[in-house]
């Protein structure tokens, strides 16, 4: 578990929603269009042959702000399923399903 980590992400998630309020809340838009289209709680779409299970989405300008301004080691732990299961669990609106 990284707790400098999850200072970090939470400080930039803030200030990213502050920084982009326009893009931040389009992107809220959209992601209650996409979940309204789910079947399930694991976020599988209705008759769709594919079968996708991202645990979130995000904009590309936080993710590279994320990626422009952790450390290495800190942005590794984020791709970890430690770290996405922690950022979906901390961030809802970013989910793209139910269940984490």
């Amino acid at each position: 578990m990284s707790t400098t980590a999850k200072l970090l992400i939470k400080t930039y998630v803030r200030e990213y929603t502050l920084a982009f309020p326009q893009e931040w809340e389009a992107f809220k838009e959209a992601m209650e269009v996409k979940l309204g289209q789910s079947k399930d709680a694991f976020g599988e779409i209705a008759d769709s042959e594919l079968i996708e299970r991202k645990l979130f989405e995000m904009p590309e300008t936080l993710y590279t702000i994320l990626d422009m301004k952790l450390s290495k080691e800190d942005f590794s732990w984020f791709k970890t399923k430690e770290g996405s299961r922690w950022f979906a669990k901390q961030y809802p609106q970013f989910r793209t399903s139910d269940r984490t």
